[in-house]
This record gives C-alpha cells, sequence and structure tokens, in this order.
C-alpha cells in the first residue's frame, strides 16, 4: 500500500506533468513566432522554473510523512492553480495563435490572479503545517523573502497596463524564481545540511 507522501507526490506530480506538456506545447510558437515578445518569452521560462521549483520542493523540502487529507488538498489546488496558469499561457491551440504578445496582454490578469492565489495558497501550507513545529527562522524567513516579494510583484504584474511595465514585472517575477530556486538548491545541497 502507498504511503500519503507517494500519493501526494504521485497526485501532484501528475498535474505538474500536465502544465509542463502545456508550456512545451507552445514553446516552438512562442519562440520563434515573430508576433510573440520578450516578456512573453520570460513568462514562458518563469512558468517551466515555477513548475521545477515546486516539483523539488514538493520531493524535498517538506515534511511529507505528516501530511493529512487537508495538506493534500492544499497542495493539490496550488498544483491545479499552477496547471491553469500554464495552460493559460499556452493553451491546447496553440499552433493558433497568431501573436503571443497579443494572447498574453489578453491573459495577463488570468495569470498575475494564479500567482496571487498560489501566494495564498502557500500562506496556507505553512499556516496549516505550522502545527508541525516549523522553526520561527523558517516561518519568518517564508514570508520575508517568498511571499512578500512575490505579492510585490504580482501587485505590479496586475496593475501594470504598459508592456514596459509588464517586461518589468515579467522580469522581475523571473529574478525572484530563480533566487528563490537557488536558495532552494543550497537549502538542499549534501554541503549545506
Amino acid at each position: 500500500m502507498a504511503s500519503v507522501s507517494e500519493l501526494v507526490l504521485s497526485a501532484e506530480t501528475i498535474v505538474y506533468g500536465f502544465a509542463i506538456a502545456r508550456l512545451l506545447h507552445g514553446a516552438q510558437k512562442i519562440f520563434t513566432s515573430p508576433k510573440s515578445s520578450f516578456t512573453v518569452k520570460l513568462i514562458w521560462v518563469t512558468c517551466c522554473v515555477h513548475v521545477s521549483s515546486a516539483i523539488w520542493s514538493s520531493t524535498n523540502l517538506f515534511v511529507i510523512d505528516k501530511l493529512d487529507f487537508i495538506d493534500f488538498n492544499i497542495r493539490l489546488i496550488f498544483a491545479g492553480i499552477s496547471y491553469f496558469m500554464c495552460d493559460s499561457l499556452a493553451p491546447h491551440n496553440s499552433e493558433n495563435i497568431e501573436s503571443f504578445h497579443n494572447h498574453f496582454f489578453e491573459i495577463r490578469i488570468r495569470y498575475w490572479v494564479c500567482n496571487l492565489l498560489m501566494a495564498l495558497n502557500g500562506i496556507a501550507q505553512i499556516e496549516y503545517t505550522a502545527k508541525y513545529n516549523i522553526l520561527p527562522e523558517m516561518y519568518n524567513l517564508f514570508y520575508s523573502v517568498v511571499i512578500i516579494p512575490w505579492i510585490l510583484i504580482i501587485i505590479l504584474g496586475l496593475y501594470a497596463k504598459s508592456e514596459k511595465l509588464q517586461l518589468l514585472a515579467a522580469a522581475l517575477h523571473l529574478i525572484y524564481y530563480i533566487f528563490n530556486g537557488i536558495g532552494t538548491m543550497l537549502n538542499s545541497a549534501s554541503i549545506t545540511n
């Protein structure tokens, strides 16, 4: 019989696999179409880094053995929102999108709202799992390094109407994910443990 951790990881991995499939499906058009933009390419890379970090965090950072039904559903909702975000950027009919630049500006609110929902879901995860005696330093670090910067970038992306501000939000978002990815990698590296 599978353990709870195996069930959580399997469910999340399946949903994240669908998200990556959507991104890969749209990649050719996003990167080769003259009607794509640098902003869209940054968003695509950010989505890939997001899914990669989410899968790694699921398998590495959390004490999965103590998860319960609520934990499972909170984490599955996060994976589902990730899929919806990736599917919005690169839907099943990506080959029919004439201009990914215009497409992104049509779905940009959805993209940033998905990020906001994931940030709120992250808060729910940390608040619910705080019962597992997370160290106060890690709790404070989560809010100061992960949640607050993420929400500030999301607010910029939500309210930015110009292409230049969307590019700035997309670039900051990618830098944010790279920074957190490096932090996650260093945290899990054998040299630091």
